[in-house]
């Protein structure tokens, strides 16, 4: 019998839910149906797995095959620092890209009436739908009739948010990640309880030594990737005499995180080694060797300045080998 490990709840025919333990979004592949029941699951992923996926751009970038075939957005901003959200289009391929809303700008017309300035037509309907809860006779086609469409013409030049991840929502994503591989590999919940109260929100992360969380990006993988690899990598470990059980995190090859899942791991002896490369679609796990030994987490003392260099040449090799740059 399967249980939520949220809600506690058995997992069933009616309410189970497919759990990709790396976002779809960003092409995870590995997945499961006996972690999370469909409500929790939703809960989830309407706001922690999007909240990581929109501020990684390489699955776009690379056009990463994904289980399904839904679209998704990733945020960028133009030129001018207004925020879009950036999608293919499902029938070219294509990048297009769609401001992002933003409250109605009211102005003054030549005429001397007042007027308000909308961001695409969804904007307008729900403001429309809303004022209509006000003013039930109000016909909402009439209104978008009269509506004076703006076409802004020229190119634009696109940033995304290619930086390291950061924030709350950022790191309980991270955090479910590994979280979600330890139950995956057998590992029970109630030794990471503690961990499922933060990926929920329930209680605050605390970074360092104080805590039993936290995060480090790491300067090197723990692998060797092969000359043309792009891939996702979880590494898993826990061992009852240290008590640590920790998962490193490696996304797109670039994305390098230290899980410290518990302090006081009480469990089975644990290790696993998963390795998919994202532009072959294969799974290398069996053809990888580990360059790290030992049962503490594999975190070290580099400066901030090592660590962002290190970030910047791994997004630059990902995206020469995409041909990107």
């Amino acid at each position: 019998m399967a249980i939520c490990y949220k809600c506690k709840g058995e997992i069933t025919t009616t309410n189970k839910s497919i759990e990709h333990i790396i976002p779809n979004a960003l092409g995870g592949r590995l997945k499961s149906a006996n972690l999370l029941c469909r409500p929790c699951n939703e809960k989830l992923g309407s706001s922690v797995d999007i909240a990581l996926s929109q501020k990684i751009p390489f699955a776009l970038l690379l056009n990463v095959k994904r289980d399904n075939g839904d679209n998704y957005k990733i945020l960028g901003r133009d030129e001018h620092n207004k925020e879009f959200y950036i999608q293919r289009n499902p029938n070219t391929g294509a990048l297009e890209a769609e401001q992002k809303p933003e409250k109605p700008q009211e102005r003054t017309l030549e005429n001397g009436k007042k007027a308000k300035k909308f961001i695409g037509i969804k904007t307008i309907t729900q403001y429309l739908e809303s004022l209509k809860k006000k003013k039930p006779f109000l016909d909402i086609e009439e209104e978008l009739a009269k509506v004076n469409w703006e076409q802004e013409r020229g190119e634009r030049n696109f940033t995304f948010y290619e930086e390291q991840l950061k924030g709350d929502l950022a790191n309980r994503a991270l955090s479910k990640i590994g979280l979600e591989y330890f139950l995956h590999k057998g590992g029970g919940a109630l030794f990471v309880e503690d961990l499922i109260q933060i990926v929920f929100g329930n209680t605050q992360i605390v970074n360092g030594e104080i805590g039993a969380y936290y995060f480090q990006h790491r300067k090197d993988s723990i692998i060797s990737l092969g000359a043309n690899e792009v891939s996702h990598t979880l590494y898993l470990k826990g061992n009852h005499e240290s008590k640590t059980l920790f998962c490193y995190i490696d996304l797109f090859s670039i994305y390098k995180y230290v899980i410290l899942l518990s302090k006081n791991y009480t469990g089975i002896e644990i290790e696993s080694l998963y390795c998919f490369d994202l532009l072959k679609q294969r799974d290398l796990s069996n053809e990888k060797t580990i360059s790290f030994a030992g049962n503490e987490p594999p975190i070290y003392g580099y400066s901030e300045n090592e660590m962002i260099n290190t970030f910047q040449s791994s997004k630059l090799r990902v995206k020469k080998i995409a041909g990107l740059v």
